[in-house]
């Protein structure tokens, strides 16, 4: 069987700097991962809106989703955060 890769840099690394990444940085990590033929990519998160300020990676909307150019190659997807609900 072979080994998949799966990085998580925009949704972990996310806890540092409230996934508020650049976009120019975003574009580069992203073909970069593509060249390096990384499997899946999570791009973020998809939560619940909350109080506090975080950026486009903690939300993850389809609209944002759109607009980012996405190398071919990878697989993409976001990790649904329902810890947030509070219903």
């Amino acid at each position: 069987m072979a080994t998949k890769i799966l990085d998580c840099t925009l949704r972990d690394g996310g806890y540092y700097n409230n996934w508020d990444f650049k976009k120019d940085l975003v574009k580069e990590y992203l073909e970069a991962m593509a060249v390096s033929k990384t499997d899946f990519i999570e791009l973020g998160l998809r939560q619940f809106k909350n109080e506090s300020f975080l950026g486009a990676h903690a939300y993850t909307t389809n609209d944002y989703l759109k607009r980012l150019d996405l190398p071919k190659g990878p697989k993409y997807g976001v990790m649904v955060d329902a810890k947030n609900h509070s219903q």
